[in-house]
């Protein structure tokens, strides 16, 4: 990949060049900040057809599906492929930020120097090395230097920024500086120096560019060159976020139920495994775990607690899904627990048990949402009749779990026919309530004279006897 501070490229295979460019520069298309993630483009189209891309080859790229995702897939050339900004002097520093599959291969010098508009070139080469084109302040040449830190592989997909910190005087003796970084990690070298002139206190090597003596303002544009594959390209003026930013979440994301730590937008280091402590509450497990939405598979029954291991090489999502633990008949434990402390001892008993005497068992009470403790508490209509012309009728909860939503309600004009065909849904409205205290149904419409109509509070769903 080559960088050019009024251009950069990459590639080969894949090398990148940047371009820098003074105030006699040519205006490019694209503004800066700049970012692409190649998302919104069908497979197969060539790039090169895009607003700010050139080739003199013409139609050398075209994006691919790689996956879930969309990559430029690349077989350039030596001409490659451009992609030209305009000019953005509101900044002293600025980066390219990309991920790149590249293969292994050797560059010659000359083929960097027969363009003295190139101010940085990145590529990777044979010996696995990561490889840059800059200025040598001694011999007073351009030159490419190794990079020993880090290790190229072939075809892996890799996250490249390079960070450019420019002179703003228009001084050509005034230095510009870049440095690397690969999946956030800085690239340290022989032949860089500590930190440019300027005074940043990144860490790693950073170089003089090459053709250092042009006046360099801003970045005019990119090349990429070679064969392999670029996505998420950006150029910005905000430093990047080095690591892999994960999406953490639990569901639901009431944390009564259960935690994930961490949670939220997370940005992890590159590297090793990240482990996720994801703790189920009491009368709660850990019902699913999800990651970029796949189904994690083997997670054991009822489990409670993991410390789970997920071993990334691309950012995305995590999801911890969180169910209560249910008795006989799908009553929560929680709920039960919540009715008694000591019915924790047995939750099916208590579950089946009618410990108020009142006519419902108390897996009754917990899908009617009255208390089972409390012979008064028990599913029935309190009040009905007529109000303004419309039929109405209300029923009373006590312990609701806000889960089951609302009841529905039945309506008859024939009690005598077949119990199947007599009761229909009423749908003006279709339901109501389920709150603790009164909760009133009330048609929406008035009553016809003449024909009587019965109503009928439904809880449906109710699970068979286990």
């Amino acid at each position: 990949m080559n960088l050019v501070y009024r251009r950069m490229m990459l590639g080969v295979t894949l090398a990148v060049a940047l371009v820098l460019a003074g105030g006699a520069r040519a205006e490019g298309t694209n503004p800066v900040p700049y970012y692409d993630d190649f998302e919104g483009y069908a497979a197969g189209t060539a790039l090169t057809n895009i607003t700010g891309w050139s080739s003199p080859e013409g139609v050398i790229a075209f994006v691919t599906n790689i996956g879930d995702n969309k990559a430029v897939d690349f077989n350039a050339g030596n001409d490659g492929i451009t992609n030209t900004f305009a000019p953005n002097t509101n900044s002293q520093v600025f980066y390219l930020d990309m991920m790149m599959k590249m293969n292994l291969e050797d560059q010659e010098l000359s083929k960097f120097d027969a363009d003295p508009s190139i101010h940085m070139a990145f590529f990777a080469n044979s010996s696995n090395e990561y490889c840059v084109y800059n200025w040598d302040n001694v011999n007073d040449t351009n030159r490419i230097s190794a990079i020993t830190n880090l290790t190229a592989v072939s075809q892996e997909w890799t996250r490249v920024t390079v960070t450019l910190d420019s002179d703003e005087t228009g001084n050509p003796f005034v230095r510009d500086y870049f440095q690397v970084q690969i999946n956030g990690v800085a690239g340290i070298s022989a032949d860089g120096m500590s930190a440019p002139a300027s005074g940043s206190s990144s860490p790693g090597s950073w170089f003089v560019v090459a053709n250092k003596d042009s006046w360099l303002e801003y970045v005019s544009s990119v090349a990429l060159l070679g064969e392999g594959l670029v996505d998420d390209m950006g150029l910005t003026t905000n430093a990047p976020t080095f690591g892999l930013t994960i999406s953490a979440s639990i569901d639901p994301s009431d944390a009564s139920w259960g935690s994930m730590n961490p949670t939220g937008k997370v940005i992890l280091p590159y590297g090793p495994p990240t482990n996720f402590m994801i703790v189920a509450s009491n009368y709660f497990y850990i019902a699913e775990i999800r990651t970029n939405y796949a189904l994690v598979a083997g997670i054991p029954a009822d489990l409670t607690t993991t410390n789970f291991t997920w071993d990334m090489d691309v950012g995305g999502t995590i999801k911890a899904v969180f169910h209560p633990l249910l008795a006989a008949y799908d009553v929560p434990h929680w709920w039960l627990a919540a009715q008694h402390p000591d019915w924790t001892n047995n939750f099916d008993f208590h579950a089946t048990n009618n410990p108020d005497g009142d006519p419902d068992q108390t897996y009754i009470e917990y899908w009617t949402s009255t208390h089972p403790t409390n012979a008064d508490s028990f599913f029935e209509i309190v009040d009905y009749g007529l109000k303004n012309g419309t039929s109405y009728f209300t029923v009373v909860c006590q312990s609701v779990d806000p889960a089951l939503g609302p009841f529905n309600v039945q309506k008859s004009t024939n009690l005598m026919l077949d119990s199947m065909v007599r009761w229909v849904l009423a749908t003006n409205p279709a339901g109501f309530g389920r709150v603790n205290g009164s909760n009133t149904w009330t048609e929406g419409s008035a009553a016809s004279g003449g024909t009587p109509v019965f109503y009928r509070a439904v809880v449906t769903n109710v699970p068979s006897a286990p």
